[in-house]
């Protein structure tokens, strides 16, 4: 991550942000298949860790449940889930889920090549605590891969202005919006490095066919990456 605190204690500091952009600029990487083929291959033969993969509700378990995807390319995967009936389910399924708060001090006792958080940061309490949960459950030298919603792409005003509502609403348990700053700064609290910031390549064909256009435009997701 950009550590802006080394250069300056003003947070708005022209010259931090300049170089908070060539940072998150260095840090793009892209990629040519699918979301879930991307996450598979973090996954392959490694010891995973699969945090809220329980997804809110037993109805969203079937043949496209990515928990199964993730599993299916894991060597051993463990699902982790906050709620105890989900967790039930999923082992009464031959998965084999854990309860535990992701935010917490906890440990499960094992440490993990590869975690992925998908889509559970921004409904949590305190981001930088689910990344210290992380940290600490990643083996040195391990990644671990969280997504969530980006507010500002174009997919998301364009589904905004189809609702109707005056105000902005997406899942109503959000608790926050993670963009790459915040997801840069949160990092830097916790004391691990925002490896990379995975997109699709044509995303990245765009920016720079055209300089100066806006990649949080065109990104409905951010998929992140964090090392120790």
């Amino acid at each position: 991550m950009y550590d802006w605190k080394k250069n300056t204690n003003d947070p708005m500091d022209p010259t931090a942000h300049a170089e908070m952009s060539k940072y998150l600029l260095s840090r793009l990487f892209g990629y040519e298949c699918s979301r879930i083929e991307l996450i598979q291959q973090f996954a392959a033969n490694k010891k995973v860790l699969d945090i809220g993969a329980g997804e809110h509700d037993p109805k969203y378990f079937s043949e496209n449940w990515e928990h199964q995807h993730i599993a299916s390319a894991a060597q051993h995967c463990t699902g982790l889930d906050l709620e105890q009936h989900l967790v039930d389910h999923y082992n009464s399924k031959g998965f084999n889920f854990i309860c535990m708060d992701a935010t917490s001090a906890e440990n499960t006792g094992e440490q993990y090549d590869f975690i992925f958080c998908g889509d559970v940061i921004e409904h949590t309490n305190s981001p930088v605590d689910l990344v210290l949960f992380i940290k600490r459950h990643l083996k040195p030298g391990g990644s671990a891969i969280l997504t969530t919603p980006n507010p500002f792409s174009n997919f998301m005003r364009k589904w905004q202005s189809q609702t109707g509502h005056e105000f902005f609403q997406a899942n109503l348990e959000h608790t926050c919006w993670i963009t790459a700053t915040t997801m840069n700064e949160i990092c830097r609290r916790a004391k691990v490095s925002l490896h990379g910031i995975h997109l699709n390549k044509s995303v990245i064909d765009v920016r720079n066919k055209e300089a100066g256009f806006p990649i949080d435009l065109l990104i409905p997701e951010f998929i992140f990456e964090i090392r120790h």
